[in-house]
């Protein structure tokens, strides 16, 4: 690792840090409690910038991986307090009306140093040497290896992924969003997995269609009418997820962005902002019918409500996770010690394999938090949280140092050959997918993203490759 200026004054920063929180602790901090959340909101506001500058400065690309990951985790653990530090009543910010100030600046300062280790370890494991965007993978017969497998993963997913949704969408129009969670439908873990291979799927075809040369008009329609329905479900963070993913893909694989395409994009951006809290409103009325959405729909776009304060709002209420578990632990139950991260990495295999769902139910932390807490809806979780319940204040503090190492080294993962190396960016791009809502979820579909989404599909294709080489060589 070279010692750069930029993680010698990133080091700086966490040592004034530390000697800030000496100084002032939180409880001289309640006193004037309005003025210092706001200060505090905004170091956060600042820290979070200098991380985005700091990783662009090395990559140069906006889209950056480790900097679509390192919003989504800002947005989702962070969102409530970042419009309390734009002038956003308390009022209008359910996460801060509703808990103590000293929960919420608890809750603040161990996100903002738990992001400052994060973004180190992330600094720390950037490989320098960057891969050209938008270059096509040279080799014709890789390219369609790669078709191959995405083709036939999307075969044995794309029914499991439809017996899912279907029912869910239906549910959820007729009975309400909260049916989904109250309800005793479950289906079966190998479904489920299988179910989450279509989305890796479709853009792996999407990829190998990119590099033969070949439009994909028809597989984007395909993504947009899934983003709609999963909207109508209420989730709302999985179309996110496949849009942004959308985005990413154009830009890292078909064609840079470019000033002329800022409209666009922001036009797309308008469209999210716009649709989520409209989404939000939907599945809480009673009038489920076309003229409920019309009337939902009229409602928020002449409503007094700003969607723009609405939709980071529904976001970042994940911040909320944190507050509940810090009120739980260590008070009525000890840090656990990394046991949902090994519960998370035994997971890989089918609790039917195993013959009993003991690691299942300590990696599903997010079940566990509705449950204690008797909820009657879905409170999510997300990865801030989850270092807490393990280790604690401080030792969940340096513990993210690790995670943003890892999360670096799996978005940037190289090979020696460059054609393989492309291979590996599509893999890392499709684990980042798959990872985007771990900031709002326990860190257990990480390791089975890494398995069933990286390494499997990487060995399909290895094997595909070399069985269409030794075809084209010798004929058989």
């Amino acid at each position: 690792m070279k010692v750069t200026k930029t993680i010698i004054s990133y080091f700086f920063i966490l040592c004034i840090s530390i000697i800030f929180c000496a100084i002032f602790p939180i409880e001289k901090l309640i006193d004037d409690y309005d003025k210092n959340l706001f200060i505090v909101s905004w170091i956060i506001n600042i820290l979070f910038v200098i991380n985005v500058y700091n990783i662009y400065k090395i990559k140069r690309n906006i889209f950056d991986f480790n900097i679509v990951f390192l919003v989504f985790l800002f947005v989702f653990c962070n969102g409530q307090l970042f419009l309390y530090s734009i002038g956003v009543k308390i009022d209008d910010l359910i996460v801060i009306k509703v808990s103590t100030k000293n929960e919420i600046l608890k809750a603040a300062f161990y996100f903002y140093f738990s992001m400052l280790f994060f973004s180190f370890g992330t600094l720390i494991g950037l490989n320098r040497n960057e891969i050209e965007i938008n270059e096509h993978i040279e080799d014709e017969i890789l390219s369609k290896s790669i078709y191959r497998v995405g083709f036939a993963l999307l075969v044995i997913s794309i029914v499991p992924y439809i017996y899912i949704l279907v029912p869910k969408m239906i549910n959820s129009i007729l009975y309400g969003y909260n049916y989904l969670y109250s309800s005793s439908i479950q289906n079966s873990n190998f479904i489920s997995y299988l179910s989450k291979l279509m989305v890796p799927s479709v853009f792996m075809i999407m990829y190998g269609r990119v590099n033969l040369n070949k439009k994909n008009i028809h597989l984007i329609i395909f993504f947009a009418v899934i983003i709609i329905c999963c909207m109508i479900t209420g989730a709302r963070g999985d179309a996110l997820s496949i849009l942004i993913a959308l985005l990413i893909f154009k830009n890292q694989f078909e064609k840079k962005f470019i000033k002329k395409d800022l409209l666009k994009l922001a036009a797309i951006f308008l469209i999210i902002f716009i649709s989520i809290p409209i989404t939000a409103s939907f599945r809480r009325t009673e009038n489920k019918s076309i003229s409920g959405f019309v009337e939902v729909l009229s409602e928020n776009l002449t409503g007094k409500d700003n969607f723009f304060v609405d939709t980071v709002s529904e976001l970042g209420y994940t911040m909320h996770s944190l507050i509940l578990t810090e009120q739980l632990v260590p008070n009525y139950i000890n840090y656990q010690c990394g046991r949902s991260y090994l519960s998370s990495i035994v997971m890989i295999i089918p609790s039917g394999l195993l013959g009993t769902t003991y690691f299942a139910d300590n990696a599903a932390l997010d079940i566990w938090l509705q449950k204690v807490h008797k909820l009657s809806y879905g409170p999510g979780f997300s990865l801030i949280a989850e270092t807490y319940y393990n280790f604690g204040w401080y030792a969940g503090v340096i513990f993210s140092f690790f995670l943003g190492l890892f999360f670096s080294k799996i978005f940037d993962i190289r090979h020696e050959k460059k054609d393989y190396s492309k291979v590996l960016q599509l893999l890392s791009f499709i684990f980042l997918y798959n990872s985007l809502l771990v900031a709002r979820f326990p860190f257990h579909s990480i390791p089975r993203n890494l398995f069933y989404m990286f390494l499997i599909p990487y060995i399909l294709i290895q094997y595909d490759y070399k069985k269409s080489k030794t075809i084209e060589r010798y004929g058989t």
